[in-house]
């Protein structure tokens, strides 16, 4: 039989076989593709090195700059990402283990990530701690400082956003301006929410108090798509009346002037329907150049970490921004010793009656300078004439003033998530008065911002009245203090700063802020916390402020020397044993003056 040229023989077949199984080679394939992997895990275990040693270069600069950290830290943590990245980078390249290069491949872009979140916030801080203390960019400040702000322009003036209103600080220069408020209010059983839900109905104003100012918070409301027609009154008491009365739909109020209001408030008129009634659908927000005898400087410690300090802490009744004039309705001392590790709080009634004076420059009060009025009065003319009232009153040197409003309050509890407080047996509040929520329980009770607002405020469920609001007071900063300290407030960071950015005004510098930033980090003190609150017997007097009879609230002599002596043993570092209070002696009355109704006249009738 003739073999067939093109039928392959078997040599042909096996060369033909061998040759395929050579094409198609696993372990060939496998190699390649292994290869490729380490290749792969390569590349991007540097560029996850990379990233790592940029990130970490860049905190340390950042922690180096602003001074928070102790050096001996620094050093360490730089030592640390030193070794790090040199045993990565070993491991990478020297190393064959693939579980192993991919685990420094992960940790390494982990680490780039908390690199970069804690430079974050870092820099956060720096920012909070700016605005807080120090002047921003002049030129940034001359749109908002001129005399009234553009309402159009979105950055100084915004619509209502989750029941709280901001204004952007950094347009703002708060160490020689003051801020001016025109606030929209409606009632709390209106169907109006929003600007644009004013559709044809009436809007009370008395534009006398503020022409510009009004004629502006009409036009921002106009642009909100807010259709109406205004109503002209007299005097504030009958602007709220008709908003109450349902004279008119809304009212817009200048905010400067709500301390008459609530000063003139009692349980038998309206003229508290502001803060319980009511709901603010928008606000109008300006600054004007502050008088210069109303600027307030600090008296600083030589040395913040090692000498002794006092600091004021002044809540005002406004919302919205912390930089309007406005009452004093917080005032607390806190003594500090940084060598003993004490701290101590004192309460003073915001009602006390006192000497208003204006030690710094008498000018800043000079209508009232050396007359006696309700303390909270004194914030009216710059938390400078607080701060003169209280050391005189107490005769105290004041290093630093904090100032904090109500609005700050909602914030911070709101950014923390809430706080949580122990009401005691018999201080049940069924519904706060000023702002209508649900009160507290007896027991554990959480509360968010508005809540912890109104608790914070509440005299009227207490036979105590505003002694236990003091106290109320002291509860709810020691609770927004040990939310702060919780591990969990990590993760709210950043809600947390901008909160704080908003909430507080400092007249502290800055640098000595880090000092005690540092101070903290370095030494982690163990500070032993004491607090002491005034209390004081009512009584009718003349407010010279307001030009009538309002309520007071006297404090006796002895206690006020009991408090200053407790500050002064922590600032000479001494103990305090506050286990038991000694008993005080009755307020005197003798000097309070009452003013015949004949000497003064005022629109407080309520329709």
């Amino acid at each position: 039989m003739e073999n067939n040229p093109f039928k392959p023989n078997s040599l042909q077949k096996k060369i033909s076989k061998n040759s395929t199984k050579k094409k198609r080679d696993p372990a060939n394939s496998k190699a390649q593709k292994s290869t490729w992997i380490q290749n792969l895990i390569l590349l991007t275990g540097l560029i996850g090195l990379g990233s790592f040693v940029v990130s970490a270069e860049w905190l340390i600069m950042e922690l180096s700059l602003s001074a928070f950290i102790p050096r001996t830290i620094l050093i360490g943590l730089s030592i640390i990402f030193v070794l790090f990245a040199v045993f990565a980078l070993y491991s990478i390249i020297g190393f064959k283990k693939k579980w192993l290069k991919i685990l420094i491949l992960i940790v390494s872009f982990l680490g780039t990530g908390i690199n970069w979140a804690g430079f974050q916030m870092i820099e956060s801080t720096e920012n909070m701690l700016n605005l807080i203390t120090a002047k921003t960019n002049t030129q940034q400040n001359l749109k908002s400082t001129d005399a009234h702000a553009n309402p159009s322009d979105s950055s100084v003036n915004s619509a209502k956003s989750d029941s709280t209103f901001q204004i952007d600080h950094e347009l703002i220069d708060f160490d020689s301006s003051i801020s001016v408020v025109l606030s929209t209010y409606v009632l709390t059983s209106s169907e109006i929410e929003k600007p644009d839900q004013l559709n044809t109905q009436t809007v009370g104003i008395i534009s006398s108090l503020d022409p510009e100012g009004y004629q502006n918070a009409i036009i921002q409301l106009e642009q909100s798509k807010a259709r109406f027609q205004t109503m002209e009154f007299d005097s504030i008491y009958s602007l709220a009346s008709a908003l109450i009365n349902g004279q008119v739909d809304a009212i817009i109020f200048p905010e400067q002037y709500h301390a008459n209001l609530l000063d003139a408030a009692n349980d038998q008129n309206q003229f508290n329907a502001l803060t319980t009634m009511s709901t603010i659908i928008d606000q109008y927000i300006y600054t004007v150049p502050m008088p210069e005898q109303m600027k307030n400087p600090a008296d600083p410690s030589r040395n913040i970490t090692e000498d002794p300090f006092v600091v004021l802490i002044s809540g005002s009744d406004t919302y919205g921004t912390i930089h309007s004039l406005s009452r004093s309705d917080v005032n607390m001392l806190v003594a500090v010793n940084p060598e003993t590790k004490n701290i101590l709080i004192v309460s003073i009634p915001r009602d006390t009656y006192t000497e208003i004076t204006c030690k710094k420059n008498p000018s800043a009060c000079m209508s009232i300078s050396g007359l006696k009025d309700k303390l909270t009065h004194s914030g009216i003319y710059g938390i400078g004439s607080t701060e003169s009232s209280i050391e005189d009153l107490l005769d105290i040197e004041i290093n630093y003033t904090l100032r904090v409003n109500f609005s700050s309050l909602i914030n911070v509890v709101d950014a923390l998530g809430g706080i949580d407080i122990t009401v005691e047996e018999g201080q049940e509040v069924e519904r706060f008065y000023a702002n209508g929520l649900p009160g507290v329980k007896a027991g554990q009770n959480h509360l968010d911002g508005e809540r912890a607002l109104g608790f914070a405020r509440e005299r009227h469920a207490y036979l105590d009245d505003d002694n236990q609001r003091i106290r109320n007071q002291q509860i709810v900063l020691e609770a927004i203090l040990n939310q702060l300290f919780k591990p969990s407030s990590l993760f709210k960071y950043p809600d947390v700063i901008r909160a704080l950015s908003t909430a507080f005004y400092t007249n502290m510098p800055i640098e000595q802020i880090r000092e005690l930033i540092h101070f903290e980090i370095s030494h982690f003190p163990n500070w032993k916390l004491s607090a002491f609150s005034c209390t004081g017997q009512g009584v009718t007097g003349y407010s010279p402020a307001l030009n009538f009879n309002v309520s007071m609230s006297v404090v006796s002599k002895d206690q006020l020397e009991f408090a200053r002596t407790l500050i002064e043993k922590v600032l000479n570092g001494e103990e305090i044993d506050l286990s038991e209070i000694p008993e005080f002696e009755e307020a005197d009355f003798s000097e309070v003056y009452v003013a015949e109704e004949s000497e003064y006249k005022i629109d407080k009738k309520v329709d």
